[in-house]
């Protein structure tokens, strides 16, 4: 768990927004590596709900063993951040991601691979996925974000045709 931004809250405090990154497990690195990656975003109606509920197991198994790194997002919530907030954390953590090198665990991937294993997100190979309000943020990520993802995942997401 990474923290990707801070905040002020309604009350004047300094509050983490957080990521979680999964290396990729099957692909076969040099000592540092850029990988793809999925950023997701979890559901809730952007009120309720951070970057562990309602994970998406099925699709972390997915795309880790196929060689991406995965993280899965949280964003402020409604209320009392605005929307305007969520776009910014949108945005915010796409730049995060490829900004950022990263060590994984030896517990993370397999024994051939445990030596020194670092790698970058490759800004070229991003998707973004979410479930219904985080299917809305992969819209917007989608909308408004450099760099601009590849790829999109919405899984019964809300916001209707954006794209």
């Amino acid at each position: 768990t990474l923290i990707y931004k801070q905040v002020s809250n309604h009350l004047g405090d300094t509050i983490d927004v957080h990521v979680d990154v999964y290396p990729p497990t099957s692909t076969i690195f040099n000592q540092s590596s850029s990988v793809p990656a999925v950023i997701y975003f979890h559901g809730g109606g952007l009120s309720v709900g951070n970057r562990k509920s309602w994970f998406p197991t099925w699709l972390y198994q997915r795309v880790t063993s196929a060689g991406f790194a995965f993280f899965s997002a949280d964003y402020q919530l409604l209320p009392p951040a605005t929307g305007h907030d969520i776009a910014q954390d949108v945005q915010d953590i796409l730049r995060f991601v490829v900004s950022q090198e990263y060590s994984a665990d030896a517990s993370d991937v397999d024994a051939t691979q445990r030596n020194n294993f670092k790698f970058w997100v490759d800004e070229d190979a991003i998707a973004v996925a979410g479930t219904s309000a985080g299917g809305l943020c992969a819209y917007l990520a989608a909308q408004i974000d450099s760099p601009k993802p590849k790829a999109i995942v919405s899984m019964y997401g809300m916001g209707g045709d954006f794209v």
